[in-house]
């Protein structure tokens, strides 16, 4: 017995000394033509082309931004995806995202809504989280396959407009529900201003263990109404897009960094 009592003391010593670390991981891509970091190609929809090219420089001292075209002759009723690229991660309750958007003086607004980012979990191919700007103001909308339709809207008083000539800088942070309650979290900050603090998203329903799995950026133009005939092609850019299982401290306006400098990870499990 004695011996035992030993052998169990100093397995408890051992594990002791074990450090315990929490998985976490960075991707970053700064549409270059390596289109680096694993990020599928943006696909293109019909005639639509997306390449990258060279603008203005971006806040965070990157030039080279990917551009979106949607072609001359694109009705605003076609519903047609212009442009999308995902990355997949494994399933994590909480995750964050930074990424740039800029519209030039030759884009035109469509007059219900335009999707912008989304989030996907696999329990229901209807299940995912999408960003939208319908109408001037943001919002997002769950699309669940679960409970009803719900749209959240500003909630901090800060509500920006559309603005053509201007790097918008957002960033988002999700983390899941407990399963069919309604307390997830979807954060939002545009410019550094928050705009959406939710803690009451229904992610997933009850029995469902799945998390976050893809982000996805969007350009949809068209699909919910009005009546626009696009009589030229029509821009849009992409700029540096950052997504993490920990919160995003990248870049500084102005700086010009040579990589994503995270912030040290503690209580590292490898998968």
């Amino acid at each position: 017995m004695l011996k035992n009592m030993r052998i169990n003391i100093i397995l408890v010593l051992i594990l002791l000394f074990i450090p315990s670390y929490s998985y976490s991981w960075t991707s970053i891509t700064h549409w270059n033509s390596s289109n680096e970091n694993g990020w599928y190609t943006w696909e293109s929809a019909g005639t639509t082309t997306a390449n990258i090219t060279l603008t203005p420089a971006q806040p965070d001292g990157y030039p080279t931004t990917l551009r979106i075209t949607t072609p001359a002759g694109m009705t605003s009723n076609a519903g047609q995806q212009i442009a999308g690229a995902s990355i997949a991660f494994d399933s994590e309750d909480e995750m964050w995202a930074q990424y740039y958007v800029y519209y030039p003086s030759d884009y035109t607004w469509h007059p219900i809504a335009e999707k912008i980012s989304g989030w996907d979990w696999p329990s229901n191919t209807t299940n995912n989280l999408l960003l939208v700007w319908g109408e001037e103001n943001l919002l997002m909308a769950p699309q669940l396959g679960w409970t009803k339709y719900i749209e959240f809207t500003s909630n901090t008083g800060y509500n920006p407009y559309q603005t053509k000539n201007h790097w918008y800088k957002f960033k988002e942070h999700v983390k899941m529900n407990t399963a069919g309650q309604f307390n997830g979290v979807y954060q939002l900050w545009v410019d550094d201003r928050m705009v959406m603090n939710y803690s009451n998203v229904p992610y997933r329903n009850t029995g469902d263990k799945s998390g976050f799995t893809k982000f996805v950026e969007l350009l949809v133009w068209g699909g919910q109404g009005g009546n626009i005939t696009l009589r030229a092609d029509m821009h849009q850019y992409r700029g540096t897009s950052v997504v993490s299982s920990q919160d995003i401290i990248y870049p500084q306006t102005g700086s010009n960094p040579t990589g994503y400098k995270p912030m040290s990870p503690s209580n590292l499990i490898i998968k």
